[in-house]
């Protein structure tokens, strides 16, 4: 199933209905396109939208990080998926993206990160083990 993403951020937020997240808030079109190539595709068995907390610092300040997704793939691995188009404060990115490797390394679980791209296939996006 292929994953066309959108050049750049829709305004088309709202909820939407999924067999593997039940009725969820996406705050974007492309994030709306994500959880449906995510909900189509027979590797994945739950998502989450936005659910899991990271704490992280940041100007010497104690923060929480929301990650877009959390999926659960059905060979019992879990990603933690961060949608990035531009970045408007790439410092703070930098603070997210560590805090959230070091998390799921001590979890066993998987940090990606999915730049805008013309197409993307979940199941290309998942397949390393």
């Amino acid at each position: 199933f292929m994953l066309p993403l959108i050049s750049r951020p829709s305004c088309d937020s709202g909820f939407v209905e999924t067999d593997k997240a039940g009725r969820v808030y996406c705050r974007s079109g492309w994030e709306k396109k994500f959880c449906d190539a995510l909900d189509a595709s027979e590797l994945i068995t739950k998502i989450s939208l936005e659910q899991l907390r990271i704490p992280y610092k940041y100007k010497r300040r104690e923060r929480n990080y929301f990650p877009d997704f959390l999926v659960h793939l059905s060979d019992g691995r879990v990603f933690v998926v961060e949608l990035k188009g531009a970045d408007p404060h790439p410092r703070q990115t930098i603070a997210k993206v560590r805090a959230a490797q070091a998390f799921c390394r001590e979890r066993k679980m998987q940090f990606v990160i999915v730049r805008k791209r013309k197409e993307i296939s979940v199941e290309n996006l998942f397949w390393y083990k």
